[in-house]
């Protein structure tokens, strides 16, 4: 999965997205990552409600964790979510 700058082409679905926006803070241009639908060509957050137009890169949402997943990096044995040896 890559990300598509907004000027090479916009999502042909409405959906959830991942998107990177720019915003410049105290001088300095801050890159920062949502997860935004796109509706009707414009793209909105909602849980903050904004829709602009500092959305300059997008992809598809990633596949969501599959907790039946098997660890291969694990010897096969799945990860137990409750230690917190494994924890993020």
């Amino acid at each position: 999965m890559n990300w598509t700058p907004c000027y090479e082409r916009l999502p042909e679905d409405d959906g959830e997205y991942l998107v990177t926006c720019s915003y410049v803070v105290h001088d300095v241009l801050r890159n920062i990552d949502h997860v935004v639908s796109y509706v009707d060509i414009r793209w909105y957050d909602s849980g903050s409600g904004w829709s602009d137009d500092t959305v300059v890169a997008w992809m598809p949402l990633p596949a969501a964790w599959d907790d039946d997943k098997v660890d291969k990096e694990n010897d096969g044995k799945r990860i137990d979510r409750m230690d917190p040896a494994q924890s993020c």
